[in-house]
């Protein structure tokens, strides 16, 4: 399978690096967008997945003034110029603050899943300098940690399980084995909100480890081996989804910045690195304490072996087997011959180049490719089948969109529908919003999550086991400058 797999990637890398439409200049009527978004998204109860990896999308887009500004200031004529300013000074201004993008993306992953099965999630620093009850505070812990990191050590910071949501008297028992015994944590609360308050977290740190620790525990003697998969896994998916995110904006929006893109190679490539990491880690007594090693071991439980070994290639052929990535390379030539730094998704005659994206599932592991068509300039019939490679059983799940924008104050009219015929799963989306003016956006839409779907499992808002079925309401409105 892996054979086929790889001769299918290496065939299609071939027409992208030989033939892809990615070397065409910005278009005279492209404008790049610096939006700033209000989301009924940011509200806790109502953020998903979806909502966290927009306001993300928005926020690298405004990345993108940044490195025209300094490359305006620093009146870059030269190759060499570009280069350094390209790969040294942008990188050392920024990386921090996409850095705190990824790491966001990833706990809110895991932490959505957690409340999804209906304890509500908080947020700890692995040293226990910073606590933090909403992805709001988490966030700008992780932005003001990165920057700091930059003079000394990176604090990360995790979800953790805190009490049971008490509005949900139902649970599912595909994923939580007991619901009886509570998973509490405050006491890990008060042992931090003290050691903060007395500033003796350094004396604290072996206790609240040993909290931490517990808690997680705790929560994984919860949970079936597919809850814990659906947990611990949720951070690497949730990167990978945003880096699908990235894709899909370049090709609905008929383009992009360069520097917007910082996050995709590491959202495709940080299962990966962990992968790597926990070779090296194998016969060490840290391994099954990783996240990865987690998600292996609960996969050993399930009765599937994924490999250990061949996790960094699985997640390496995904980033290799994206057309994006392969498009990289004429888009950076551009800005280095020169100074454009407009890109486009590769397309060849509106044929969409596939692009690739590997997932933990809880029926196993599988790649997901996306693509689609587009007719002129305004309808996009999106396409994505995602297979699951590695299981008990092989599965197909394909998704269908069709989207049609108008000249008309900038509408749009996007819609989504799920298939997962085998496991007898079906969802979509179904989105519309206008752009009146060069200043101002709004957008707003519904989307229909089964839990018998990949994707579904993957972003379903609230999980119990009498119903499979969960809408999510969405809503934006923001400016651009």
């Amino acid at each position: 399978m892996l054979k086929k797999i790889t001769n299918c990637i290496v065939l299609g890398l071939s027409v992208s690096a030989l033939q892809a439409d990615v070397g065409a200049k910005q278009p005279t009527q492209y404008t790049f967008s610096r939006p700033i978004p209000l989301s009924l998204g940011f509200i806790p109860g109502l953020m998903t997945n979806q909502s966290v990896s927009e306001f993300h999308v928005a926020l690298e887009k405004n990345t993108g003034w940044v490195f025209d500004a300094g490359h305006k200031w620093l009146q870059l004529q030269t190759m060499w110029g570009r280069a350094a300013y390209k790969y040294l000074l942008f990188p050392a201004v920024m990386a921090p603050f996409n850095k705190a993008i990824r790491m966001s993306a990833d706990v809110y992953g895991k932490a959505s899943r957690i409340e999804a099965l209906g304890w509500k999630a908080e947020y700890v620093g692995n040293t226990y300098e910073s606590y933090a009850e909403n992805y709001w505070s988490m966030f700008a812990k992780n932005l003001w940690k990165s920057y700091k990191g930059m003079v000394g050590t990176v604090e990360t910071i995790d979800a953790i399980p805190s009490d049971k949501n008490e509005t949900l008297d139902k649970y599912s028992k595909r994923f939580i084995a007991d619901p009886k015994p509570m998973v509490d944590a405050t006491d890990l609360r008060e042992s931090i909100k003290t050691a903060l308050k007395d500033e003796s977290v350094d004396a604290n740190k072996v206790t609240l480890n040993q909290e931490v620790s517990g808690l997680r525990d705790a929560l994984d003697a919860h949970l079936t081996p597919q809850g814990q998969v659906l947990t611990r896994a949720a951070g690497y998916n949730a990167g990978m989804m945003h880096a699908r995110d990235i894709e899909d904006t370049l090709w609905y929006d008929g383009g992009g910045h360069l520097a917007q893109l910082s996050n995709h190679s590491m959202g495709k490539l940080a299962i990966a690195i962990d992968g790597i990491k926990l070779a090296f880690l194998r016969n060490h007594s840290a391994c099954p304490h990783t996240e990865l090693g987690r998600v292996s071991m609960a996969y050993g439980e399930m009765g599937i072996d994924i490999g250990s070994k061949m996790i960094p290639v699985y997640s390496a052929l995904a980033f290799l087997g994206s057309a994006e990535f392969w498009g990289r390379f004429l888009e950076e030539g551009d800005y280095m011959s020169s100074g454009d730094v407009y890109v486009k998704a590769p397309e060849i005659g509106g044929f969409r180049l596939p692009n690739l994206g590997f997932y933990f599932t809880t029926k196993g592991l599988s790649y997901q490719l996306n693509t689609g068509y587009r007719f002129g300039q305004d309808l996009f019939f999106p396409v994505a089948i995602e297979y699951v490679f590695n299981g008990p059983k092989n599965i197909v799940e394909c998704t269908l969109g069709v989207r049609k924008q108008f000249a008309w104050m900038g509408a749009y009219v996007h819609g989504d529908v799920v298939a997962n015929f085998q496991e007898s799963g079906y969802g979509g989306k179904l989105a519309v919003g206008i752009k009146p003016c060069q200043s101002f956006y709004s957008d707003v839409g519904v989307r229909i999550d089964h839990i018998d779907t990949l994707e579904g499992e993957r972003n379903i808002r609230v999980i119990t086991n009498d119903d499979k079925w969960c809408a999510s309401v969405f809503a934006t409105v923001g400016v651009l400058f």
